[in-house]
């Protein structure tokens, strides 16, 4: 029989509660934290199952109770320590959350510096308007008379320039005011008053993050009753470049203290490059200085005890008329001066007297003083090589010309190769793209070597071939030229002049006041730099040497923006001396010719400069024959007489 306990119920009744109890608690656990682990199922029913099947009396009712509560209680334990003991998070997920919260923040702090900076520009516009206008509001309230700006035209009390502090903050009040030809009542001789009415401008300027802001307003001013303007006209004022098209917001600055209401005005050219100064007091005096950033500079000039002629003088205005004055501005330039000795000129030349200058001969031969195929008349050999010994120059500046001397009878032909070094004594042919038609022959003379790269072709050497297609014939080859010049040597320290043509006035002698002249010389490697320069045609001068070339030729035309390199190549003044200008039919310059001159105990060849010319020095009063060569003109012979520095010039034909 079931034993009760005090409050009268039996041990299995109170077990049976107990479980009905713990059945309820499960439930509501499996329902609060989603028990899905087999092995915890497991355990419960196991948990049940024993409190089921278990002998009430092998326990009593506490230790019953106490083992029901110890199974639950940790069965809840191990679920919530499961549910609520999370994993935690990685370093490099720390990193990414980091990453992505300062990308927000910069981009919040960098919306929010935009929207402080949109801010402050708005506020310094606003006020800029407001000083703007204020100042409007003062000038409309003065009489049509009074307006008018201190030292300009129309004259005045306004003040050109003041500096404001508003809002701690500095600005400046530029005010122009100008007087406006009206075309609707007629413009210049049909239009006898040009006074029509006053334009007003205010511009106010501030600073603003390191840069300058404008902010302007333009109204205008009529009179109440007919305008009137005794003792005045117009000063127009047009800027011009070199090619004479407008210049654009070119800086004017016209000054006049002669006239009864001193004039001090700064301005700008409008689009088409003119500004007009309508109600220009009549009278002389009137200064005018032209600038614009990066180009020359024009002006008047006053005269005084350096330039008592000058020109262009200031200016005069005529009372009901218009003055138009015209000045040439453009970009600056530069010149940069280098200072040279003529070359010297080097050549592989053979007279085909021997074999000394041949590495090579194959089916070929030198006799009677050519190369031939190999054999006798009527036994010539069809076809035959030779190679000249390389041509390797100690001191290479630049390859001029190949030419050759030779005979091709009928039934015969003779071309020739340029080999170059490619390294260890190994030779092949020059690529077409450098002498063209190199791989199949040259067989015109001369042939141009000027442009061949001397760094990489530094040795050369010449591959004769000749052909016979008639054994009792064979071509012949008298000489050949393989000419070059050595390096430039720089002339240090040269003294020279350089004047432009422009002139600002003459002096109390009537000579020529010029607007630029420097006397100086060039630096240790013969080099002079000009620094900014204006365009013009300038006169170059060297002391202690003869000009034997220049290039470009003198005198020195400097075009506006431009960096002109000017070469002068140099020699020794000698007392009789020749400079042969070579041009072609189109009058260009023929760079390279050979030039060689016979006469008296000369006999000698020279190459022409870049710029076309031949120098000859230390030669006697005498006539000399001149004969050139020059690739793709036709050979040209002619006498040139000497007699001191003598310059001449020829012209080839194609």
């Amino acid at each position: 029989m079931a034993t009760q306990n005090n409050m009268g119920l039996t041990q299995t009744s109170v077990v049976r509660g107990a479980l009905t109890k713990w059945n309820e608690l499960y439930e509501q656990y499996y329902e609060r934290h989603f028990v899905t682990s087999n092995d915890e199922i497991r355990h419960i029913f196991k948990e049940r199952s024993n409190y089921k099947n278990s002998n009430a009396t092998n326990f009593s009712y506490e230790e019953r109770i106490r083992k029901m509560k110890y199974s639950c209680g940790a069965l809840v334990v191990h679920r919530l320590h499961k549910s609520y003991n999370t994993k935690g998070i990685s370093l490099v997920e720390m990193l990414i959350g980091i990453s992505i919260i300062s990308m927000v923040f910069v981009t919040l702090f960098a919306s929010f510096q935009a929207m402080l900076t949109f801010a402050e520009r708005n506020r310094l516009r606003a006020n800029a308007l407001m000083l703007a206008n204020e100042h409007i509001e003062v000038i409309r309230a003065l009489p049509f008379d009074s307006i008018g700006t201190v030292a300009g035209l129309p004259s005045g009390t306004i003040p050109q320039l003041v500096t404001i502090t508003y809002g701690n903050h500095a600005y400046t009040r530029r005010t122009f005011i100008q007087y406006v030809d009206d075309p609707a009542d007629g413009l210049g001789a049909a239009d006898t008053l040009t006074a029509d009415y006053k334009r007003v401008k205010v511009e106010i300027g501030y600073e603003f993050r390191g840069t300058t802001q404008t902010f302007s307003l333009v109204t205008t001013m009529a009179p109440k009753s007919q305008e009137s303007l005794a003792g005045a006209g117009i000063l127009r004022i047009n800027v011009v470049d070199a090619t004479n098209d407008p210049v654009p917001t070119a800086s004017i600055h016209l000054l006049n203290t002669t006239v009864a209401t001193s004039v001090d005005i700064s301005t700008f050219t409008n689009a088409s490059g003119t500004i007009s100064f309508p109600g220009a007091w009549a009278g002389g005096g009137y200064e005018i200085y032209i600038s614009k950033n990066g180009y020359s500079s024009a002006q008047t000039y006053i005269s005084d005890g350096s330039n008592p002629n000058p020109t262009p003088s200031p200016y005069n205005v005529a009372e009901n008329s218009i003055t138009e004055v015209f000045f040439k501005i453009d970009l600056l330039s530069s010149i940069d001066l280098l200072t040279r000795l003529w070359p010297v000129r080097g050549r592989f030349f053979d007279t085909m007297s021997d074999t000394s200058q041949l590495s090579l001969l194959t089916d070929t031969q030198v006799a009677g003083g050519a190369l031939t195929l190999g054999g006798v008349a009527g036994s010539y050999s069809a076809s035959g090589v030779s190679i000249s010994t390389p041509i390797s120059p100690a001191s290479l500046g630049e390859w001029l010309l190949f030419s050759y001397d030779a005979t091709t009878p009928p039934n015969t032909s003779a071309s020739f190769q340029i080999e170059y070094d490619t390294g260890g004594g190994v030779f092949a042919l020059i690529p077409d793209t450098d002498i063209p038609n190199n791989s199949t022959g040259l067989t015109t003379s001369p042939i141009d070597l000027g442009e061949l790269d001397t760094t990489l072709y530094s040795s050369l050497r010449i591959v004769t071939t000749l052909t016979s297609s008639d054994s009792v014939s064979t071509p012949e080859i008298h000489e050949y030229t393989l000419s070059y010049h050595e390096p430039v040597i720089p002339v240090a320290n040269v003294p020279f002049t350089l004047t432009s043509g422009t002139t600002i006035g003459t002096d109390a002698s009537s000579n020529p006041i010029y607007k630029y002249t420097t006397a100086n010389q060039t630096n240790a490697v013969g080099e002079w730099q000009s620094g900014d320069m204006e365009f013009d045609t300038y006169e170059l001068v060297v002391s202690g040497y003869h000009v034997a070339e220049a290039c470009p030729s003198l005198p020195l035309v400097l075009e506006p923006d431009t960096a002109l390199e000017q070469t002068l190549t140099l020699i020794p003044a000698t007392a009789h001396s020749l400079s042969l200008q070579v041009t072609g039919p189109l009058g260009s310059a023929v760079a390279r010719a050979e030039v060689h001159i016979i006469g008296g105990s000369v006999d000698t060849v020279r190459s022409t400069g870049p710029c076309g010319i031949a120098y000859f020095p230390s030669l006697s009063v005498d006539s000399f024959a001149v004969s050139i060569k020059a690739p793709g003109f036709a050979p040209f012979a002619t006498t040139i007489p000497v007699s001191g520095q003598t310059e001449s010039s020829v012209t080839l034909s194609y």
